[in-house]
């Protein structure tokens, strides 16, 4: 199933897996650096508030990082380490995290995938991401305009790179909203605003504590495939065109050095 999922992933035209929340089998990452795929891997900390989270729960996913730094460092498809899923991070917590990481492998990239701050501001998450020194910003915008992307973007600014770790979810039901939205997400990758996109998700998951429109009964039909594997041709499609084709005008080239 593995060797099947991420053929598929790799025949959609994406070039890098997000191995969410938690860290995967080592044949995961085997079979993606066979295939030219970079992954990231998770500490399983998830929608938690650092602030008031026990000291022992944070200290356990550091050292779940650190854990599959030393196993998987050395294999060429693990590119970066998230510490947290939606969650509230501490700048203490991320400083540390960063330099326990960084001490194993100053090449692994860290980030954390969509975290927002104590009071919610886009700028106090931005500011928690340069403070700490983080490789890059994450952002989660699960929107129905699409103009909502740029947006985002402006408003981190451009100290380093923007990667949407999850985008998508319902938009998938939507297919002239879909077509919108990768248009949208083209056009700021060409122009160099961004930097890359994880969608949300790859395959359908059973999910029994949820009622809204992402549910079909007891599963969470949000995947590009069900969990049969059976393909929506308009997702996979039209994510396709995103990974594959020119979407929007070049970037001009750089005036100065």
């Amino acid at each position: 199933q593995i060797d099947r999922d991420f053929h598929m992933i790799k025949s959609m035209g994406a070039n890098s897996v997000r191995l969410v929340h938690y860290p995967h089998a080592p044949h995961e990452i085997e079979v993606a650096a066979r295939l030219g795929l970079l992954i990231t891997q998770e500490s399983g900390l998830t929608w938690i508030d650092f602030r008031h989270a026990p000291p022992s729960t944070l200290q356990t996913g550091i050292s779940i990082l650190e854990r599959v730094v030393k196993r998987d460092w050395n294999n060429p498809a693990f590119f970066a380490v998230l510490l947290s899923n939606e969650s509230t991070p501490t700048f203490e917590v991320m400083k540390e995290a960063r330099q326990r990481i960084k001490a194993l492998e100053p090449s692994i990239l860290m980030s954390t995938p969509g975290p927002s701050a104590a009071d919610h501001t886009i700028e106090s998450v931005r500011k928690l991401f340069d403070d700490a020194e983080f490789d890059f910003y994450s952002a989660h915008p699960y929107t129905y305009t699409e103009a909502h992307f740029a947006e985002v973007i402006d408003a981190f600014g451009t100290a380093k790179p923007m990667v949407f770790t999850e985008w998508g979810g319902p938009v998938g039901k939507l297919p002239r909203l879909l077509e919108f939205e990768v248009r949208a997400l083209g056009e700021l990758i060409q122009q160099g605003r961004l930097s890359g996109t994880y969608f949300w998700e790859w395959a359908d998951m059973t999910q029994y504590q949820r009622d809204d429109i992402s549910m079909d009964g007891p599963t969470l039909a949000e995947g590009i495939v069900t969990e049969d594997r059976r393909v929506r041709h308009d997702v996979f499609s039209r994510l396709s065109e995103l990974y594959r084709y020119d979407m929007g005008e070049p970037a001009a080239p750089p005036r100065s050095p």
